[in-house]
């Protein structure tokens, strides 16, 4: 008899699928494939680039966050340019994450929709009453979110799980687009997103406003976050101007000694 080996590689969302239409046939061998480690990145550096300086090794991890094809792209720009032009991963990403959603050929619509899934890191698309704020400031309404995110599952842009939650498992992708939208078109401003959003996902905000400071750093980018956050600081009070305090304080100094000193006197 003849021996037929198959071999699948599945995405997450569509394995049980696949799995209960494979089973009618035979039993087979699941492997489970996760992103690779930054041990498995930093030997391919070493090895493969001959890169022995930890510092680069550190900046390529950070910058390609498990994406090996990243890790590369980083790698040939730091061997060309030096480390300093990694301080601001705006062309790499550009140049890789740009061409994947310019060839899945989605619309402005469907880019704000990813951004809200980046944000919050994962959303039940049957309990949004979280992200509500946010789609009203991009001007979409919640039908149009859902049916947007089912779209991009198809492309697998992001991944639906039991037709409920989502998220974008490629975190380089989620921070590339939370650059284009908070960035670049500035299709809501981060002074918005912290009025509408400080008190009940702040930890969110804060992620990715460290993360583009981190991956995308220039001073203009600097510049445009502290004026963003100075300007939703100087509408609070209260409560949750101390709050403001705690999570900013390095933003501006001077305005958080003087919060200090009125509540010490």
């Amino acid at each position: 008899g003849i021996e037929i080996n198959i071999i699948m590689s599945i995405r997450d969302y569509a394995k049980q699928k696949v799995r209960e239409v494979v089973c009618k046939f035979f039993r087979p061998n699941e492997i489970e494939i996760g992103a690779l480690s930054n041990d498995d990145i930093t030997t391919v550096l070493k090895e493969s680039f001959s890169i022995k300086n930890q510092e680069y090794i550190n900046r390529i991890l950070e910058v390609s966050k498990g994406n090996i094809r990243l890790a590369i792209l980083a790698t040939q720009l730091v061997l060309e340019k030096g480390l300093y032009e990694l301080a601001d991963a705006t062309e790499i990403f550009s140049n890789y994450y740009g061409h994947i959603l310019r060839n899945a050929d989605i619309n402005e619509l469907e880019i704000k929709s990813m951004f809200v899934v980046s944000l919050f890191g994962t959303v039940n698309i049957k309990k949004c009453d979280i992200i509500k704020p946010v789609l009203r400031k991009l001007d979409i309404e919640e039908h149009i979110f859902v049916d947007s995110c089912k779209k991009l599952s198809k492309i697998e842009l992001i991944d639906l799980y039991q037709n409920e939650v989502i998220r974008i498992s490629d975190q380089s992708l989620a921070n590339y687009v939370c650059k284009s939208v908070l960035l670049e078109k500035k299709h809501i401003s981060i002074a918005d997103l912290l009025e509408i959003g400080f008190v009940e996902f702040k930890g969110r905000i804060i992620f990715t406003l460290n993360t583009l400071m981190n991956l995308f750093y220039s001073k203009d980018v600097e510049g445009y976050i502290e004026t963003e956050v100075n300007t939703a600081w100087n509408k609070t009070s209260g409560k949750e101007e101390w709050e403001y305090l705690l999570s900013f304080y390095s933003i501006n100094p001077e305005k958080a000694l003087k919060l200090i000193k009125d509540r010490i006197g």
